[in-house]
């Protein structure tokens, strides 16, 4: 019989004194200890293809046209002011939309309802309204699970009034300068 030190299968890749004798990419901990920084590197670039492959319709780079736009908007906010405009708009359950203006002026000839989705443009909705004798009305289906700004006014755009509709309600009350 030889001397020398007999390995069962506990104790393989074990030397005398207990240490460890498998190369170290055999080991269990540098390759955990390696995958948690990979997998960070992996999602990341996952996250930077995903932000890179779409195109955010919100961003707008063009400032000077939003900061016109919002003065007019202000202009028009002013004027619905001066006339002491106000309105009461009702979605009935029918689609039929329905619209009792009180102003200090004469009633303008044409009336237009729009309805804007705070964050999908292709769901806008312009809605000529028209007088039957009681109040403006038009037919116009609306989603009463999504919030919408509202804005009526003229169609020459003298004045306007603005307002938010939540979700599911079918009554708003319109002021000059209450919108968005």
């Amino acid at each position: 019989m030889s001397t020398g030190i007999i390995r069962s299968s506990k104790t393989a890749g074990l030397n005398v004194d207990g240490e460890d004798t498998k190369p170290w990419y055999r080991q269990f901990w540098p390759w955990f200890i390696i995958a948690l920084p990979a997998t960070a590197v992996v999602a990341s670039l996952y996250t930077v293809w995903l932000a890179a492959s779409g195109q955010d319709s919100l961003v707008v780079d063009d400032y000077r046209r939003i900061g016109k736009a919002t003065h007019v908007r202000q202009e028009r906010d002013r004027a619905a002011a001066a006339l002491n405009a106000r309105a009461n708009v009702i979605i009935a359950s029918d689609d039929e939309i329905s619209v009792a203006l009180t102003l200090n002026a004469p009633a303008p000839e044409s009336l237009w309802l729009e309805l804007i989705h705070p964050t999908l443009k292709d769901r806008d909705r312009t809605l000529p309204l028209t007088w039957t004798g009681s109040a403006w009305r038009g037919r116009l289906a609306v989603d009463p699970a999504s919030r919408w700004y509202i804005q009526i006014g003229p169609e020459n755009g003298d004045w306007r009034l603005a307002g938010s509709l939540n979700a599911g309600q079918t009554q708003l009350q319109l002021s000059p300068g209450a919108g968005p």
